[in-house]
């Protein structure tokens, strides 16, 4: 585990590196032995634009040179439906549609799948961009009963990014299968989500 906190949660057994990721010795040091990364970092509120694509692609740069200076080929990356928020409502909304992003945030988040997709051309890594929806405990609103990722569906979610044996680069919708949805589940169920 990598973060800016000290101390990872109770019952955590697993090594834990404290740092930021977008020192290139830290993304070093946390990636080296590892078979995969999972990349939850980033700020999730609205910044300005320098400080979002620090935040989000940056990040996702640094890590991606350590796995490859380090031969590690996969990475699952948390990105958000922020990435789409502008694609108009009524239909279903696939991970086929184009990047049109509601935010400064949104914005970050298209341009770290782009940076994904690079190293997967580029380097032969596998990569699944998770656009996650409203992350929470409960839904609390009548939009989140469509937008919801229960915390059980999201660890569901990361394991199938890391273990499906050849994803290349896949997008999915990272909500949970809510009665009132309309993201496009098929993606995720292709890699065992």
């Amino acid at each position: 585990g990598l973060d800016l906190v000290s101390e990872p949660a109770p019952g955590y057994e697993h090594d834990w590196l404290v740092g930021d990721c977008l020192d290139p010795g830290t993304s070093d040091t946390a990636v080296r032995g590892v078979d995969a990364v999972v990349h939850l970092a980033g700020n999730p509120d609205e910044d300005s634009l320098p400080g979002a694509l620090e935040s989000h692609v940056h990040t996702t740069a640094r890590l991606l040179e350590a796995m490859v200076a380090h031969g590690v080929d996969r990475i699952a990356y948390a990105s958000s439906n922020h990435a789409v928020g502008r694609t108009p409502s009524g239909a279903e909304l696939t991970t086929t549609v184009r990047p049109r992003p509601d935010t400064f945030y949104g914005t970050a988040k298209v341009a770290a799948e782009a940076l994904l997709s690079l190293y997967v051309d580029r380097f032969d890594v596998s990569a699944v961009a998770m656009r996650i929806g409203t992350f929470a405990d409960a839904p609390e609103t009548v939009r989140q009963l469509s937008t919801w990722l229960s915390p059980d569906d999201a660890v569901r979610m990361v394991d199938a990014a890391i273990k499906h044996p050849a994803p290349g680069y896949t997008v999915v919708n990272g909500i949970s299968a809510n009665t009132r949805g309309w993201w496009d589940l098929a993606p995720g169920r292709a890699i065992g989500f």
